[in-house]
Order: structure tokens, then C-alpha cells, then sequence
């Protein structure tokens, strides 16, 4: 591999866990990140709340959303992009409330930082922007300006869109579009899955609903009246209904898996977090005094759920060491082929994410080597020329032929084979790549002469 450190989408992620490496080990950094972003969610939400004359109290609705689709999924930096995004809407619109020096320079920052950080956010911000700039009346001057503020996030993504094209997710030749939708049914079905990260069992379907319940309340008690919120400020009121609306039809209407121009999956799905922040913002009047009671099932979830989440990783964490113990014998510098028979599911992980299927990068990250499956964004990092080990279809381990891929790695590890070296084609390979050991499902094999 080799540095391909170009202006793309991810440094907002990389960058500082990278500062933070010399610190400490990286998945302690890595921990301190998703941290930040746990801390800083609600936080944005409650400013975006005020700025829009909402009470901040709803941003209560934001602390089990942390735990969302896309953080189980493992799209950490567009988590990240949720909390730049909102608090660039906040100085978006402070901006055109008021225009300073001090809010131009931040709105520049931000909309740089939120490209920096994913594209998706960043184009989401750029379209809400047309819809925000007229929300405080007529001024051109200062819409133009603040059009103009966004404009070098815009000039630095169309230089690393050309810079790109051809060695990372941008595809190279002429700018077509093609794409894969999902059926409308489908995504409004997949609304409570996609909300929050889950497990096997129905529970988190209960908690979306206990949420949709408690928010119904909230509009349902809700005071429309001019003089009803201590936090309204200037503007046209019913902006933010704008953005809400604007992620709903992201999440309906763009395509699932977007091939070209650049390729990217799970496109409009992601949307859905959006719409579940934004939308929990959205009933007017203050939340106070008897009407605070409203969001005691909201505290309580907010403190239970993660809880019950952490549970269930723990449960899986202690399933998943079998793969950690085995991986300790592997010398550093070497590559593995991991092969996961089955779903690669497991009952305490949420089933969408089929986490198994990802412990391929688990094994380049522990020990090195080559990982055949590793998603090729092009950024941080490229792949040299002429270079890697061929590797049977992912998700396919049945095509996997020991003449054809096994010979090229130095260890073979699997899970799932009811019978040692049933991948092989039977026990006669045991001479060509011994079994090293064997924890719970997962079996390691040495490859002779590697």
C-alpha cells in the first residue's frame, strides 16, 4: 500500500484518530472519537433546537439515537457529519439572522469540515441551505455572501473529485449515473430497524415505538400561540419542518447503491437519522413545569437502552474472542484469509450488520498483511500496482480452492466448517496447511511453505 493523502471526504475521521495514535493505542483512539461524537450529538441538537425556536429539552430524543443505524454499521464518519451538519445549520442561520465577521469565518469552516468529514451531510447542508436562505426575509446581500462562504467547500470537493477519479470510490471515464433504487415499501418498512442499532429480539422495535409515542404526546400538548416559547427567535417559524422534510425525501427517493459516478452503498438509508433528529425536533411551545413529565419515558430510555446495547456487545464480544485468542499466533506481517461460513450473524449484534462478515479487516488490523476484501475507498491509502492475493467471491467461501487462493497466504482462518479442512476438500490437505489450533467455531491452519 501506499499514502494517498488527496482532499477527499474522511479526514475529519482519520486525521484526528491518527493525532490521537501518538497518545495512546489506536482503538483507545478510536474509542475517545466516538465518544466525542456521543457527547457533541445531543449537544448540536439542543443548539439547533434554540436556533429554531424549539426547546432544547427535545434534544432529549437525540441521546438513543446515538446508537442509529449507521453507527452499528460502522459509517462512523457520517455520525460525525451529523454533528457538524447541525451546528452548521445553527451558524448558517445565525448568519442570515445576523450577519459578523465571526459567523462568516464559521461558516466557511464548517461547511470545509462537514466535506472533510462525509459527502453526504455535506451535499444534504448545501441543498438546506436554499431552503434556509430566504428564512429571515428578504436581504441579498446577505444571502449572496453567505452562498459565498460555502463555495470553497464546493471548489475543494471538485478538485479532489478530479484528483480522484480512477484510484478511489470516483469512477474514472465519463461522468455517467447509474444506480440501484430500493422499493419504497421496503424503506418504510425498514423506518424502525433503521432508527436504532438492535439485536435479535424485538426490544428495539419496542423502544421506537415507546419514542414515537412519547414525541406524539409532546405535539399533541403543544402551544402554537406567539407568546408560547421563551426560546423563539426571529425568522419564518416552520423552517426547520423544511430540513425534516428535505432528509424524508432523501431517505424515500435516493437510490439505495449508487455505482457511478462514484460508488457508494446505503446511500438514502442513512437518511433515516436525520429525519428521527430533526423530526424530534419539530413540536412548538416550551416544555415546562407539568409538560416535563411528558419525557420521563424519553430519560429512561436514553439511560436503559445503552445499557441494554452494551449488554449485548459484551455477549458478543465474548463470543467473538475465540477469533482475538487465535489471531495471537499469527507473527506480525503475515495474511490471512478469513472465510465465515453462514450468515455471520450473531443473536447479540444487529442482524442488518452481520458483523462476522467484516472479521477480515479485524485480521489485517491484529497482524497485518493483505486483506482481500478491504473496501477500496482510495483514501488514506492505495493499493501499489500489481500487487494483493486472489481470494474467492466475499460472502461465497464455498468457492474458495486451496490451489487457487490458499497457497498465496500464510494462515487460513475459518468459521463455521462442521468438519476440519471441509473447505480443503477434505482431510488430505492437512499436510499442506495444518491445523494450528481450534477455538469454539473458528479453526486457524497454517499454509507450508509461507
Amino acid at each position: 500500500y501506499e499514502l494517498n493523502l488527496i482532499p477527499l471526504p474522511y479526514w475529519g475521521y482519520f486525521l484526528p484518530v491518527d493525532l490521537l495514535s501518538y497518545l495512546m493505542p489506536i482503538e483507545i483512539a478510536n474509542k475517545v472519537y466516538l465518544s466525542a461524537y456521543a457527547l457533541l450529538l445531543p449537544l448540536s441538537t439542543a443548539a439547533l433546537a434554540r436556533q429554531m425556536g424549539r426547546s432544547h429539552w427535545l434534544a432529549l430524543f437525540s441521546f438513543p439515537l446515538v446508537f442509529n443505524m449507521n453507527f452499528s454499521y460502522g459509517f462512523i464518519t457520517f455520525c460525525a457529519g451529523l454533528v457538524v451538519l447541525s451546528f452548521a445549520l445553527v451558524v448558517l442561520d445565525r448568519y442570515l439572522e445576523e450577519a459578523s465577521a465571526r459567523r462568516g469565518w464559521a461558516l466557511a469552516l464548517l461547511s470545509i469540515l462537514l466535506y472533510l468529514t462525509h459527502v453526504l451531510p455535506w451535499m444534504f447542508f448545501g441543498v438546506a441551505s436554499i431552503l434556509l436562505v430566504f428564512g429571515h426575509g428578504w436581504h441579498p446581500r446577505r444571502i449572496l455572501t453567505a452562498a459565498a462562504l460555502e463555495i470553497p467547500s464546493l471548489l475543494l470537493a471538485m478538485y479532489g473529485f478530479h484528483r480522484s477519479a480512477g484510484t478511489t470510490a470516483v469512477q474514472a471515464g465519463p461522468l455517467t449515473y447509474d444506480a440501484k433504487k430500493e422499493e419504497l415499501i421496503n424503506s418504510l418498512q425498514l423506518i424502525p430497524s433503521r432508527v436504532l442499532a438492535g439485536w435479535s429480539t424485538n426490544t428495539p422495535y419496542w423502544i421506537v415505538l415507546g419514542l414515537a409515542l412519547t414525541w406524539f404526546a409532546v405535539v399533541l400538548t403543544a402551544r402554537t400561540d406567539a407568546a408560547d416559547s421563551d426560546a423563539r427567535r426571529s425568522g419564518w417559524p416552520h423552517r426547520l419542518e423544511l430540513v425534516a422534510l428535505l432528509a424524508a425525501v432523501a431517505y424515500l427517493f435516493l437510490p439505495m447503491h449508487l455505482f457511478r459516478p462514484v460508488d457508494l452503498w446505503m446511500i438514502g438509508g442513512r437518511f433515516v437519522t436525520i429525519v428521527a433528529l430533526y423530526g424530534a425536533l419539530l413540536p412548538h411551545g416550551p416544555i415546562a413545569g407539568k409538560r416535563r413529565l411528558l419525557l420521563i419515558p424519553v430519560v429512561f430510555i436514553a439511560i436503559l437502552y445503552p445499557i441494554a446495547l452494551a449488554r449485548n456487545w459484551v455477549q458478543f464480544d465474548r463470543r467473538a474472542a475465540s477469533f482475538r485468542r487465535l489471531m495471537r499466533r499469527v507473527e506480525r506481517g503475515s495474511s490471512t484469509l478469513v472465510m465465515v461460513m453462514g450468515d455471520g450473524a450473531d443473536p447479540s449484534a444487529d442482524p442488518q450488520a452481520v458483523p462476522y462478515l467484516q472479521f477480515h479487516a479485524y485480521a489485517q488490523y491484529m497482524a497485518g498483511g493483505f486483506d482481500p476484501w478491504a473496501l477500496d475507498t482510495g483514501f488514506p491509502y492505495v493499493r501499489k500496482p500489481n500487487t494483493g492475493l486472489p481470494a474467492p467471491r466475499w460472502k461465497h467461501p464455498e468457492t474458495f480452492s486451496f490451489d487457487q487462493y490458499g497457497t498465496h497466504y500464510d494462515y487460513i482462518l475459518t468459521k463455521g466448517e462442521w468438519s476440519e479442512h471441509a473447505l480443503f476438500g477434505g482431510p488430505d490437505d492437512s499436510g499442506r496447511a495444518p491445523l494450528v489450533a481450534q477455538d469454539g467455531d473458528w479453526r486457524l491452519y497454517s499454509v507450508v511453505g509461507h
